[in-house]
């Protein structure tokens, strides 16, 4: 068995980002092993979509990857390419019946040999690809994250770094920083802890 646990901070983070402006979208890793699993997946990734509302500006993202370690205790480890592929097009056809844009997300030799990402593809999803060390990817993309080594105004630690295209643009350093500085003047009419003012410090 399986269960699907939900980020403690997803609904409070899609607020905020929301509220402020930033790009907002929904990220599942996936554990269906069967298409009837995909399409329950999809439909509770909808549901916190629609929590979102009209600041839902980026797709419903099915993350297939190993999600075991190394020991391959993953649910989906040990499924064949073709039960792969055809549990990522069932989740992404019910995103799309559902109204929302579905993405795929893998790396650029996953995309290739653990699932026909090809065939998912023309089940209508977006692809975003991981192949980092700013290495473009050898398929066609939508999205590429280049790199897991980036930094960002006002975040201390290492960040993903993306690239998309005109659907989902990566946002500007000096928009980046607009939005510290919205959240940092909305914080100070109330005690805080300080730690978006340095935020805000850090990110000039």
């Amino acid at each position: 068995g399986g269960n699907i646990v939900r980020d403690k901070k997803a609904l409070e983070n899609l607020s905020a980002a929301a509220r402020f402006g930033l790009p907002v979208g929904v990220y599942f890793v996936t554990q269906a092993v069967t298409e009837i699993e995909a399409i329950e997946e999809a439909q509770y990734c909808a549901d916190i979509a629609s929590l979102a509302g009209e600041g839902l500006t980026l797709p419903i993202c099915f993350d297939d990857e190993d999600a075991g370690g190394a020991d391959g205790r993953g649910r989906r480890d040990k499924l064949s390419r073709a039960d792969r592929t055809k549990t990522a097009i069932a989740f992404c056809r019910e995103v799309k019946r559902m109204g929302y844009t579905p993405m795929l997300y893998c790396s650029d030799s996953w995309f290739q040999s653990m699932l026909d990402g090809e065939a998912v593809r023309r089940s209508g999803a977006l692809v975003w690809i991981a192949r980092v060390e700013n290495v473009r990817p050898t398929v066609a993309w939508d999205g590429w994250q280049y790199s897991w080594k980036g930094r960002v105004p006002g975040v201390s630690t290492d960040v993903d770094m993306n690239q998309f295209d005109e659907r989902s643009a990566d946002m500007t350093k000096e928009q980046v920083l607009q939005i510290i500085a919205e959240y940092e003047a909305e914080k100070a009419k109330k005690p805080v802890s300080g730690y978006a003012k340095q935020a805000w410090q850090d990110a000039k």
